[in-house]
């Protein structure tokens, strides 16, 4: 079963109101039984108001081959996972009725409305259509507040990810700003602390030309495919930028920044793409089997098969700070 051939009430795209919420219970119920443990998880997911999730969660299981999933239907394994979900969401009810510290939303996960209004500006016709849809109403172009929050990004209130220490980051994209959609551009902007690093990244559908523009002697580096140079030769391409200077990354090479002063480094990117995608190379290397990463490394002495998982979870996110020569001349 794919998503074509899913009922219009059992995609999530198309579930908004209470009847196709009705319509989605009778289906949902139809495929994995009607016992106590179904009905509990559909009351504590409308209980929440997390229809949007519990369509989703539920969607991605409707997907997995027919085969499989009819396996489950009437077996332990559709009762755990059934008791599993409930537990969950149990846990959702309790935490959402607590207060809640006011956080900041991540910048790479643009609020629904915003997402939505995205996939409504690709699905236009022209051009004018897409920009008729996202700047006018009524015939007359839209004023005020709205005509900014249409046509102006801000950048300043870019926020460090969870773990991360170096840094911050903010894109404009098109998930978080819908004009960009069809234009084929993406902004970023990088505010790195001292001794802090842009990590080893790679973008995957867009060439990256980075200025700095505040800071000086950030130094850069990347590395093309292979075959570049002789075997043995050295292939990183490396260099530093000091303010208004720039550079290129070309797409899909390994890149990092590397901010080598005792002040803030800010740089604005522009690549060529509204959807460049990020890979984080560290990251994501450490994120497959253990047993490919040992041995992709000739099982070194310091990453074993028994410290793996430690090491693992020491990677910073996005933005690090672990150049010791760095912080011992900034914090002398």
């Amino acid at each position: 079963m794919d998503v074509e051939s899913l009922p219009a009430f059992a995609n999530p795209t198309t579930l908004s109101t209470d009847l196709q919420w009705s319509r989605y219970v009778r289906f949902l119920k139809t495929i994995i039984g009607e016992d106590d443990w179904t009905t509990q998880l559909i009351i504590t997911a409308k209980k929440l108001t997390l229809q949007p999730f519990f369509f989703t969660f539920s969607h991605s299981f409707l997907l997995f081959p027919c085969r499989l999933r009819c396996r489950f239907e009437h077996s332990t394994i559709m009762l755990t996972f059934t008791k599993a979900v409930v537990a969950a969401l149990a846990t959702l009810s309790a935490v959402h009725g607590l207060p809640q510290a006011a956080t900041p939303p991540s910048s790479s996960s643009p609020p629904e409305d915003v997402a939505l209004l995205a996939r409504d500006l690709r699905a236009a016709p022209t051009v004018v259509k897409r920009f008729q849809r996202l700047l006018t109403q009524g015939g007359a172009l839209i004023t005020g507040e709205a005509l900014k929050k249409a046509t102006t990004f801000v950048f300043h209130d870019a926020t460090p990810s969870p773990k991360a220490k170096g840094g911050a980051t903010k894109s404009a994209n098109v998930d978080t700003f819908p004009i960009l959609t069809g234009l084929g551009l993406t902004t970023t902007m990088a505010f790195i602390e001292p001794c802090g690093i842009n990590a080893p990244h790679v973008h995957p559908r867009a060439d990256e030309w980075v200025t700095l523009v505040e800071g000086s002697n950030l130094h850069f580096g990347y590395v093309l495919e292979n075959g570049l140079v002789a075997a043995g030769q050295k292939s990183e391409i490396a260099g530093k930028l000091n303010k208004y200077e720039g550079t290129i990354f070309p797409m899909g090479s390994i890149h990092y920044q590397f901010n080598n002063n005792c002040k803030k480094a800010v740089t604005v990117s522009s690549l060529n793409s509204e959807d460049p995608g990020t890979s984080l190379v560290a990251q994501g290397f450490f994120a497959l089997n253990a047993g490919v990463v040992n041995a992709t490394l000739g099982f070194p002495k310091s990453i074993d098969g028994s410290n793996i998982e430690q090491f693992r979870s020491m990677i910073p996110a996005n933005l690090v700070q672990d150049v010791d020569n760095c912080l011992a001349k900034c914090h002398n």
